[in-house]
């Protein structure tokens, strides 16, 4: 997010190859734990959450 600093969005496509229509996009946040990138699965978020991280 370019308005916050270590604040990274991972974004990937989840295909349905039997209905590629209903194919969608993953949007997951992307902390920082020990240094490292971690992508942990959420049902939901919002930019928000990456105030309540700090």
């Amino acid at each position: 997010m370019p308005d916050k600093k270590d604040a990274y969005i991972f974004m990937a496509d989840q295909w349905n190859p039997k209905d590629l229509k209903d194919s969608r996009y993953l949007w997951l946040p992307v902390p920082f734990k020990a240094g490292q990138p971690t992508i942990d699965w959420m049902e939901q978020w919002d930019p928000g959450h990456f105030s309540k991280q700090l």
